[in-house]
């Protein structure tokens, strides 16, 4: 992405995330907002080319290439303010995500194993597993909440 390239044709508000087209594009005015949705996140094409939004706020605040991946810390992906966006990698944009729909114990982390009647809590980190087992899903819920924030850091989500 080239920065200067792109700084002529889009414009970017850190404060509101929203990023608006300084010239026309097709059937969208000059000063309109780019707002097509991608799955979770938004993009927009120019010139056959589509662009997520976060990573094009990136380049258009920063000046620089995105990093491999963006986290977004409040986990909307359509919220591009500034202050949401963190350059991230795999390993650490999978620690800030929710518990999943289909856990069985809505904890995150914490799984029943033997027909429910013990419970394994687990911490991956960079591609290694932390695993813990018992009984106690409370003393289980504290080993995860503290193994997760000293493993990590700023990318905690509980």
């Amino acid at each position: 992405m080239d920065a200067e390239k792109l700084r002529r044709i889009f414009e970017y508000d850190p404060g509101t995330g929203i990023i608006t087209r300084k010239v026309r594009m097709g059937n969208y005015p000059a000063g309109s907002q780019c707002v097509s949705p991608l799955g979770r996140y938004l993009k927009v094409t120019y010139l056959g080319k589509t662009y997520l939004l976060h990573r094009l706020a990136w380049v258009l605040h920063t000046g620089e290439q995105p990093p491999p991946q963006i986290d977004h810390k409040n986990l909307d992906g359509t919220d591009n303010r500034w202050d949401n966006l963190r350059a991230s990698c795999p390993s650490t944009n999978q620690c800030n995500i929710k518990v999943h729909k289909r856990s069985q114990t809505g904890i995150k982390g914490i799984m029943p194993v033997r027909g429910g009647k013990l419970y394994r809590a687990e911490v991956c980190y960079q591609g290694k597993r932390y695993q813990k087992h018992g009984r106690d899903i409370e003393a289980l819920q504290r080993w995860v909440i503290d193994t997760r924030n000293q493993l990590h850091q700023d990318f905690t989500r509980n």
